[in-house]
């Protein structure tokens, strides 16, 4: 008896359907892990800014130094102050690395719009005409609350029983900073100062 070796029309259309299936869920799978990789990078590339801005905070706050400024108008500011309004804070550092000669840099931090900005002042005792370098630290805040350690209690401003233009009023002990970003992560930080030896 002869027998055909190809194959019938019936198991041709069988190997195309359980090929498209198992295509389709090839397709289903890889497209699930590409989608949860992009979201894992972004989530590690924020969690990255996150936490490059809250060193350089830490930086800052660490280095801190009883120097007070005087402002553009000629006014009195404290080596360290904040807590009031969009001025998160302010204070007088030491570089690490001093390249010109001046040792000393005023920072100020500020939230506003839901972004928090670093601005470095070379210059401690401005005139009109300085202008300080700006630069964005994080850009979807949701809330930044800041607080301030004295001798024996928490102060949501600094200084504490100090006159404001005493230029040389004491530094907290230490400093807590809690954001709160948009997507709900929420982060909270525990600074020591100089001024907690």
């Amino acid at each position: 008896m002869y027998r055909s070796l190809g194959f019938t029309l019936l198991e041709l259309v069988l190997a195309i359907a359980v090929f498209g299936l198992m295509a389709s869920l090839a397709y289903g799978g890889l497209n699930g892990l590409t989608t949860q990789s992009r979201w894992l990078e972004r989530e590690a590339d924020h969690f990255a800014q996150v936490q490059k801005a809250l060193h350089l905070i830490e930086s800052d706050i660490q280095f801190a130094v009883r120097r007070g400024v005087r402002d553009a108008l000629g006014g009195n500011v404290v080596a360290m102050l904040g807590g009031t309004g969009g001025q998160l804070l302010q204070l007088t550092k030491v570089q690490r690395s001093p390249g010109d000669g001046n040792d000393l840099v005023r920072i100020h931090y500020l939230f506003t719009d839901d972004v928090l900005q670093r601005q470095v002042w070379p210059v401690l005792d401005r005139l009109p005409g300085h202008e300080s370098v700006t630069a964005n630290l994080l850009t979807d805040l949701k809330k930044l609350e800041i607080r301030f350690l004295g001798v024996d209690e928490w102060h949501a401003t600094w200084p504490v029983g100090t006159r404001a233009d005493e230029f040389e009023a004491a530094l907290p002990r230490a400093i807590e900073l809690h954001l709160e970003l948009a997507d709900g992560a929420s982060y909270r930080r525990i600074f020591s100062t100089p001024g907690s030896g």
